[in-house]
């Protein structure tokens, strides 16, 4: 297949997202009995961004950054994809497919469904690309590999996978830097930022840098038109348990009755509850921010882009956190490139 046709056919893919005419009601239905971190709304929200960027302009954008040759031999990489959120590897699926290679995917359990629907509109839509496709259990004679997981996971990947080109994902998490400029019309856009998906994204907000002198009891009124989070009872349990854990530790914390502020130095928050830090001035945050790099995905702000720019971070404005682009690589990894690249350095022993 040409690139052209393989964009051609992502196009396609897209175009049935953006309606849901092609989403039944059984399927979101049953993806939600089977997960229910993964909401119709959440389901939907989830389908939609693929179709905004599986557009023709989106796609000519994205490819044309790179030399994809229309036909070359067909090199397997490996997929191991995470479930946190609703179809999170579709992206390194359609990476792989759209540079002209094949898939070994091994999917989640927590999301397979979804993941398999894709797979299965591909084989109507191009049975030829569908069949680049195919779904395993144990991952063998492949070329390269991407896996995602959570850092315990990550150190099993490094361990059998390391001899072989890889992309290995650990925990990251997202955070949003205040200086008590924002409106409330900008800080009631975080909201989308720390409460899409329940929080468990990686682009999920779920740490504040705070100007000193910020007063947090801000933020929690600026979010609490987000209090749907609260008819999620997975959601709500989780709530309910940090908050038990806070009272129990005698730590300090600030609360509405669906989200969790308590100040930390760490990063990465648990579900229902939002960590702060403050800092001093530009080079007190550019220094905190330095420091804790490796376990960052995305910095939100509308007042800090230039500072952040400066120091070669690039900014995501508020709200914007779950929308990213095709070129928006997770972890800052260029996908696209490492697929492309593997044909220069193809191993010479595969896995067994």
């Amino acid at each position: 297949m040409k690139l052209k046709e393989r964009i051609s056919a992502l196009v396609k893919l897209g175009e049935r997202f953006g309606n849901g005419s092609e989403i039944s009601e059984k399927l979101i239905n049953q993806a939600y009995n089977e997960n229910k971190w993964f909401t119709p709304e959440n389901i939907k929200g989830a389908f939609n961004a693929l179709s905004i960027n599986l557009k023709q302009e989106a796609l000519n954008t994205w490819t044309g950054a790179y030399k994809i040759a229309d036909n070359h031999s067909m090199l397997e990489i490996a997929i191991v994809m995470a479930g946190n959120i609703p179809m999170v590897g579709a992206h390194d699926l359609l990476t792989v497919l759209v540079s002209g290679n094949a898939a070994k995917v091994k999917l989640s359990s927590k999301d397979e469904l979804l993941m398999k629907f894709i797979i299965d509109e591909l084989k109507t839509i191009e049975p030829m690309l569908a069949e680049r496709v195919e779904i395993v259990e144990i991952m063998k004679d492949f070329d390269g590999i991407i896996a995602t997981g959570s850092n315990n996971s990550a150190r099993y990947f490094e361990y059998y996978f390391n001899k072989y080109p890889n992309i290995i994902r650990k925990n990251r998490s997202s955070v949003a830097i205040l200086d008590g400029t924002e409106s409330d019309e900008q800080l009631a856009r975080l909201g989308e930022d720390v409460f899409t998906y329940f929080g468990l994204g990686c682009r999920n907000v779920s740490k504040l840098f705070l100007k000193k002198g910020y007063d947090p009891e801000k933020v929690l009124s600026a979010l609490a038109s987000y209090k749907k989070v609260k008819e999620n009872n997975k959601y709500m349990n989780n709530f309910d348990y940090n908050l038990s854990i806070y009272i129990l530790n005698k730590t300090p914390y600030l609360s509405n009755d669906f989200l969790i502020l308590t100040e930390s130095e760490s990063i990465s928050s648990p579900v229902a509850s939002l960590y702060y830090e403050y800092y001093e001035g530009d080079e007190d945050l550019a220094g905190r921010l330095e420091q804790q790099k490796a376990e960052i995905q995305c910095y939100v702000t509308d007042t800090k882009q230039d500072l952040l720019i400066k120091h070669d971070i690039q900014p995501t404005s508020l709200g914007n956190s779950q929308t990213p682009a095709l070129w928006d690589y997770a972890d800052n990894v260029d996908v696209m490139d490492f697929v492309l690249g593997l044909r220069k350095k193809r191993p010479l022993i595969r896995l067994i």
